[in-house]
C-alpha cells in the first residue's frame, strides 16, 4: 500500500487530473469538450472578459481553440449538463444535479436576506414561475417589477427584485438555465423542460450526494488534503471530514502523506498499484 507521494508526484498527478499531461488535440471536438468538462467535475463561469468569459477559457488552456458555438449548444442543448451552484456558479454534469438537492433545499436564498422579500412578494415570486410555464425561457428584462414596489435593490449585485426572484427559484431548483444572452444575462426557464427527468427525479440521501461530490472532487484534485476537497462544492471542512472518513472505510478512498504537507492527503485511486501507474504515466521521464 503506498502510504507516501514525493512532492514532485502529488505535482505531477494534480496536473494530469486537469487534463494538462496530454498534448491539445488537433482540433477539438464536442467529445473533447464533454470530456473535458466531466474531468474536472465542475467549470466555474465567470463573466470576467478581459479576453472572453473566464469559463470560455478553461476548455481552450487543455484542447486549444474550439468552436463556442458547439460548447453553449453542448450546455444549454444536449440535455448533458446544466449550471447550478456547485463551487460558485457552475456547469455540472446533469447527473450531478440530484448530488446538490441539499443546497437546493438547505442554502440561504442569495442575495443574503432575500428571504424576507420573497415573504413579501410570495404572489410576484408565485406569478413569475406561472409566466415562465406559460411564455417559456425568460430573462430578467422580460419580466416586469412587482406592482407598487421600487425593484431596484440598493447595494445587492443582484440588482433587482425580478432578478432576485428568478435566483431564488433557480436555487431552490424550479427553475434552470437554458442559455445566456449577448449580454450574459441568464434565461430561464421551468427545471421540468430543462433536466432530463432520470436525473431531476433522483432522489439521493444528503450524505450519499455529498460522499459523492466529495469523491468527484477527489478526481479532480487527483490528491488533495480535506480542506481541498470540501472546497470544490463549497462544504465546510466540519462537514467533510466525517464523509470523507466514510469514503476511506470503504474502501473508495485512500489516506496518502505527500512530502511536507502537515495535513493527511485523500487520492482518489482505488488501488495503490493505480497511483503508481499513474506516476509513471505521468512523469516526465515516460510522458512522451
Amino acid at each position: 500500500m503506498v502510504t507516501t507521494l514525493s512532492l514532485a508526484e502529488a505535482r505531477r498527478l494534480a496536473l494530469a487530473a486537469q487534463g494538462f499531461h496530454r498534448k491539445r488535440p488537433r482540433r477539438p471536438t464536442v467529445r473533447h469538450l464533454r470530456d473535458t468538462i466531466r474531468r474536472l467535475g465542475l467549470l466555474q463561469i465567470d463573466c470576467v472578459n478581459v479576453v472572453c468569459a473566464a469559463h470560455y477559457m478553461v476548455p481552450f488552456s487543455r484542447l486549444g481553440p474550439y468552436d463556442r458555438s458547439a460548447f453553449d449548444k453542448l450546455i444549454y442543448r444536449s440535455g448533458e449538463f446544466a449550471e447550478q451552484w456547485a463551487h460558485e456558479m457552475s456547469i455540472i454534469p446533469a447527473e450531478t444535479w440530484p448530488l446538490l438537492r441539499y443546497r437546493r433545499e438547505t442554502d440561504r436564498v442569495r442575495p443574503w436576506g432575500f428571504e424576507k422579500v420573497l415573504e413579501q412578494r410570495a404572489d410576484y415570486a408565485a406569478w413569475v414561475l406561472e409566466e415562465i410555464e406559460r411564455r417559456g425561457p425568460l430573462a430578467a428584462d422580460d419580466l416586469p417589477p412587482p406592482d407598487g414596489a421600487a425593484n431596484k435593490i440598493p447595494g445587492s449585485w443582484i440588482g433587482t427584485v425580478t432578478r432576485g426572484v428568478l435566483e431564488a427559484h433557480f436555487l431552490r431548483g424550479s427553475l434552470a438555465a437554458v442559455g445566456r444572452r449577448s449580454d450574459f444575462s441568464r434565461l430561464y426557464d421551468v427545471a421540468e423542460r430543462v433536466i432530463p427527468a432520470e436525473h431531476r427525479s433522483r432522489h439521493v440521501e444528503y450524505d450519499a450526494g455529498r460522499r459523492a461530490l466529495l469523491f468527484q472532487a477527489a478526481r479532480a484534485h487527483a490528491v488533495g488534503t480535506a480542506r481541498d476537497l470540501a472546497d470544490y462544492f463549497r462544504m465546510s471542512v466540519g462537514e467533510a471530514k466525517p464523509l470523507l472518513r466514510q469514503l476511506v472505510e470503504s474502501g473508495q478512498l485512500h489516506e496518502v502523506q505527500v512530502e511536507s504537507w502537515r495535513e493527511i492527503a485523500y487520492p482518489w485511486f482505488i488501488t495503490s498499484e493505480h497511483i503508481v501507474n499513474w506516476v509513471l504515466e505521468v512523469s516526465p521521464e515516460t510522458r512522451d
